[in-house]
């Protein structure tokens, strides 16, 4: 007596799917699949094992107190106000697409594992030591032969000159333009836009909005760079943001030098007018004179108060100026990773594609698309009766 249940699975859909897609066509599933992980097991070896080194910090919200110079009741009272950052966590992502920070991180100092006495930039050794798969040297081989008869139509046009002079600019280039500060425009060699490139496609980070972490991830196949990059990478961030800070209260400090030489010429003027009209009116008793005074003195004291809030406020400007609140605190520091990044992506796209291949050739073969050669036959001639016996 068969089971219901079991004779039902096997009268399934699925179960008549795999007896016509899958058993029936396994000597092909077999072939491709293997081929696949053949395929995965060469890309896995030819990709150079590369080491990921990570950093997590806490993101400060605002900006220093500053004093609020577009309320006149605030700069009366000595208010101060806080101000949020220009450049969130939230816009790292942009930050980390800019090539002139990108460049400015590509100048930070690093030394190698095996070389602990050797100190390059990151820049040279991204150009120096930094290993790709053999078709990525395939790819740029193909590209150079099919760029070359152009480059030989510019020197055969007379641009060899011009060819020169490009190679020179692209050989040597100018890392000492690209501070934390840099906000200019300019022109990347060559060169220098495929560094930022790669270091542009080995950092990572993700953002926790709630708890205001952001956790900094950069890869290197040296363990040792991968670590001093990413600590590299933390601290042109806080370069850069603290550099919007100091510009915010520069600013503000220009404003308020401003404002107190303006409370200065009042406070004097003031003071002047009521030491002059005291002189002439001092044996005078007359009611307008002493209410002129009492005018004069009230002025004098407005306008020593304003100037001694704006000369307090300007302390306080330079001291914010000075002091320097941490942007990102380090909660866990980088370490030098000890195991290399494990790369999956192969074996699972390679299975993938050929699943995806296979099934589709079994369908198309199904389903009867085949491509038909038509069979050409020789025309036959017929001869007229009167030519026959």
């Amino acid at each position: 007596m068969t089971n219901p249940y079991l004779a039902s699975i096997i009268g399934s859909r699925a179960a008549r799917f795999f007896r016509r897609y899958v058993w029936a066509w396994r000597r092909l599933w077999l072939r491709t699949l293997s081929a696949s992980l053949l395929v995965a097991l060469v890309v896995y070896v030819s990709t150079p094992r590369e080491y990921e080194a990570e950093l997590l910090t806490l993101a400060e919200a605002t900006v220093v107190e500053i004093n609020d110079t577009e309320n006149a009741d605030a700069m009366t009272l000595g208010i101060g106000r806080r101000v949020r950052d220009d450049i969130l966590p939230s816009y790292y992502r942009l930050l980390f697409r800019s090539r002139p920070f990108l460049m400015s991180v590509l100048q930070s100092p690093v030394v190698r594992q095996d070389a602990p006495g050797d100190t390059l930039t990151l820049y040279d050794y991204i150009r120096e030591d930094i290993r790709y798969p053999w078709w990525s040297y395939l790819r740029m081989g193909v590209r150079m032969v099919t760029a070359l008869p152009g480059q030989l139509l510019r020197m055969l046009s007379g641009g060899s000159s011009a060819a020169s002079d490009s190679l020179r600019m692209v050989s040597v280039p100018d890392l000492h333009r690209y501070d934390a500060t840099y906000t200019g425009i300019s022109q990347l060699t060559r060169r220098e836009n495929t560094a930022t490139g790669v270091l542009w496609s080995r950092i990572g980070f993700e953002i926790d909005a709630d708890k205001r972490g952001v956790l900094f991830r950069l890869r290197m196949q040296d363990p040792q760079v991968a670590a001093i990059a990413v600590d590299s990478l933390m601290r042109r961030v806080q370069d850069k943001v603290n550099e919007s800070r100091m510009a915010k209260i520069r600013a503000n400090l220009a404003y308020l030098e401003a404002t107190k030489q303006e409370a200065a010429e009042a406070y004097r003027e003031a003071q002047e007018e009521y030491a002059a009209f005291a002189d002439r009116n001092r044996d005078l008793s007359r009611l307008d004179a002493r209410r002129r005074l009492a005018n004069l003195n009230t002025r004098k004291q407005l306008a020593y108060r304003a100037y001694t809030q704006r000369s307090m406020q300007v302390e306080k400007a330079k001291e914010n100026l000075v002091r320097r609140k941490p942007i990102l605190t380090v909660i866990q520091p980088a370490e030098v990773p000890r195991r290399a990044v494990v790369l999956w992506q192969p074996f699972v796209a390679w299975p993938l594609l050929a699943i995806a291949g296979t099934l589709g050739w079994i369908y198309m073969k199904e389903r009867r698309f085949k491509l038909r050669l038509k069979k050409w036959k020789r025309p036959t001639i017929r001869r007229p009766r009167w030519f026959t016996r």
